[in-house]
Parts: structure tokens; sequence; C-alpha cells
């Protein structure tokens, strides 16, 4: 989610909120600085790797 929100190269206060609801500040703030770090490649790898890791697909986004 939270490169998701940043793919636009900022950050909406809507986007990092919903964000805030769902990890903890520690967790934000631990995630955002390895995101800064990794190349885009590297950021998509991540997010392929927990779809699959985590079983999502768009049916389990769009039932939830």
């Amino acid at each position: 989610m939270l490169y998701a929100a940043n793919a636009n190269f900022f950050e909406l206060k809507d986007k990092t909120d919903l964000i805030h609801k769902i990890a903890s500040d520690a967790d934000y703030k631990m995630i955002h600085r390895k995101l800064e770090k990794d190349t885009d490649y590297q950021r998509i790898q991540k997010i392929l790797y927990n779809i699959e890791k985590f079983n999502y697909s768009k049916v389990n986004y769009i039932n939830s």
C-alpha cells in the first residue's frame, strides 16, 4: 500500500491515514525507510512476492 501511495512521488494524507489505520506508526516508519532505499524493480518484486505469499488477488481485495 505504501508503494502505491507513493507511486506519483508524493503521499497524499488520505492514503497515509488509511495505511496508519492498518499499520502501527513504528511499522509505517520502518517500511517507509526500507522502501526509500529500494529501486522500482525491487519494490515491485516485494509486492509480487507478498501477493503470492499471502495469496492475494483482485477478488480478495474487492470482497473485503
